[in-house]
């Protein structure tokens, strides 16, 4: 049986669930959930597939064996409104491909690794 995980790219926070797919098996199937959930893809070891969703649902088998407990994710449509961060896209791809072993030179948002230079400092300064 091939293994599953529901991943959302351009995600500011994630949750990472662990799921017992049936009470016979030992494996568990992670899934990951975003606080953006625009574009979903389910994977498994063979294929990809792309979901737009605007509203899913997961059910958590429980111990018992009879009971199952559905847990609504959706969000609200005011956050459902608010439109991907293109930097963080941009920042997804550029993993994406690093990982499938293209060179790539990051220039993401962040904090620079070293002191602003002096002579623009001063400027600053001048015109603050």
């Amino acid at each position: 049986m091939a293994a599953y995980s529901l991943q959302a790219s351009s995600g500011i926070a994630s949750t990472h669930i662990q799921l017992k797919p049936h009470a016979d098996s030992q494996s568990f199937k992670p899934l990951s959930l975003s606080s953006q959930l625009h574009r979903l893809f389910l994977k498994s070891s063979q294929t990809t597939r792309k979901i737009n969703l605007q509203r899913i649902s997961a059910a958590v088998k429980t111990e018992s064996k009879s009971d199952t407990m559905e847990v609504d994710i959706s969000l609200s449509p005011r956050v459902n409104s608010v439109k991907p961060s293109k930097t963080v896209a941009i920042t997804d791809q550029a993993t994406a491909l690093a990982q499938a072993g293209v060179p790539v030179i990051r220039l993401a948002t962040g904090e620079p690794d070293f002191d602003t230079p002096a002579s623009i400092a001063k400027v600053i300064l001048i015109y603050s």
